[in-house]
């Protein structure tokens, strides 16, 4: 590895509940420590493989994602995101507006 370059930083943190608010502030602290800040056109892909009665751990809650856009809001210098937007095709064949439906997002 050359002088220039760094090595791969993980951040690791507890979180006992799904908390949006918690959630949000551990989010933004991790993205301050590493120096991200969101700009432009930004995608959030949340994993929304299924949902419903009998998937209920197949996707990413939606306590997370409420979490996570309110941080990458928070995060973003004025003006400088542009756009904000969820991006998913879920899998079985199942429309992803139904599973995102079921997921509660």
């Amino acid at each position: 590895m050359s002088a220039s370059q760094s090595r791969p930083k993980v951040i690791l943190r507890q979180c006992d509940a799904y908390d949006p608010v918690r959630i949000r502030q551990i989010l933004n602290e991790g993205m301050e420590e590493l120096g991200l800040r969101p700009h432009g056109r930004t995608l959030v892909k949340p994993n929304l493989v299924m949902a419903g009665p009998m998937f209920r751990h197949a996707h990413t809650r939606p306590e997370f994602m409420e979490g996570l856009l309110g941080a990458l809001q928070d995060r973003a210098l004025p003006g400088a995101m542009k756009e904000l937007a969820m991006g998913e095709r879920c899998g079985i064949t199942v429309p992803t507006r139904h599973a995102s439906e079921q997921a509660g997002m």
